[in-house]
């Protein structure tokens, strides 16, 4: 594999996500990478055609295989962006468009606005010939085999409960929807678990576990058979709405798998304290977005809402360094280090990150 530790590591993961990190720390050293160097000196960051997936796979190869000798808490897998909120959609009917971040070298999906009402949904069925399930299916083939022995396949961002609405109609007239058609938005949410279920398993059946776990684009690796999940419409209401429409579909995901881990906005910090009630949830991705302090400022307050579920947070090379040696990081705490120079800093820097205990 693309990481000569990765037995240690994976035995590092195992351990902080089943209640043995709350001393302690993991971190993943964000390196300079040539293939997204070279990626942004020749592309522009936008709407791309639909992609080719063995040059998508070559991409992933040519990415990972960097990290042989990083010392670290990563694990090398490949995102299959591609399979993103579009999928679903595209499977329904939606036109499907697809975007170029240059920054991680994700070629993500959407579709563009497919229904007028909830009561749409009775019109849909789950059509395993759907060309955007064949292309789905084809990039889990075509990935398998180029990771085969080199890196892992990280499990992709469901999307489930009334989500699936948000696609269909928007998120502003999903509200509304919520209000006036209560009982058809429940009819949505089982239609959205029945679809998201079979195109998780479809991952699992064709891709598997790793030593045990899951690749995660989120946590790097969660020991068992474990699903990344969303409860971005909650962001944008009070917690009971969540309460009210999120928990039930979000806990039944759970509870069909051995875990999951859930990433949480900026705007979504007042939910924490909800989610973390959750069984089965093994961690907690702290989104950092614009306009908005970091993760990392604000640990202070955020560290007593999670009920020992583990964070993970992005933060600077130098604000990390500097807590690290003056012993103020909090534990139990995943860190993606940005801004690392280069693999002596950070594999120098991962002697004392091993030893740090809170």
């Amino acid at each position: 594999m693309y990481k000569k530790n990765y037995k240690e590591v994976i035995a590092r993961l195992n351990d902080f996500y089943t209640g043995g990190g709350k001393d302690k720390i993991c971190v993943k050293m964000c390196l300079p990478n040539p293939a997204i160097e070279k990626m942004k000196n020749v592309l522009n960051v936008g709407p791309v055609p639909c992609p080719d997936l063995d040059e998508r796979a070559a991409f992933w190869d040519e990415m990972l295989y960097v990290y042989a000798d990083l010392q670290d808490d990563s694990i090398p897998s490949a995102y299959i962006s591609e399979a993103d909120q579009g999928l679903t959609g595209g499977m329904l009917g939606g036109e499907v468009r697809f975007m170029l971040d240059t920054n991680n070298g994700w070629i993500s999906s959407a579709v563009a606005k497919f229904a007028e009402t909830a009561k749409d949904i009775y019109s849909y069925e789950i059509d395993l010939t759907n060309r955007w399930y064949r292309y789905y299916a084809k990039e889990l083939s075509i990935f398998r085999k180029k990771a085969e022995g080199k890196f892992g396949i990280s499990h992709w961002c469901l999307l489930d409960g009334i989500h699936l609405l948000t696609e269909m109609i928007g998120y502003s007239k999903t509200f509304y929807e919520l209000l006036d058609d209560p009982d058809t938005c429940r009819d949505v949410i089982d239609f959205a678990f029945k679809i998201a279920l079979t195109l998780q398993n479809k991952f699992f059946e064709e891709i598997g576990l790793f030593e045990g776990g899951t690749c995660s684009n989120m946590a790097q690796w969660l020991p068992g058979m474990c699903v990344s999940d969303s409860v971005d419409i909650y962001h944008l209401a009070r917690a009971d709405l969540f309460e009210e429409w999120g928990r039930e579909p979000v806990q039944r995901m759970f509870d069909s798998f051995d875990g999951a881990v859930l990433h949480i906005h900026s705007n979504g910090h007042h939910l924490i304290e909800h989610i973390s009630t959750l069984r089965n949830l093994r961690a907690i991705l702290l989104l950092d977005d614009k306009w908005n302090p970091p993760a990392y400022t604000e640990m202070d307050k955020l560290d007593p809402l999670r009920k020992d579920i583990p964070y993970i947070i992005d933060i600077p090379f130098e604000v990390f360094a500097d807590r690290l040696v003056k012993h103020e990081l909090h534990a139990n705490v995943f860190y993606n280090v940005n801004g690392v120079q280069d693999l002596e800093t950070a594999n120098k820097l991962m002697k004392d990150v091993r030893a740090y205990r809170a």
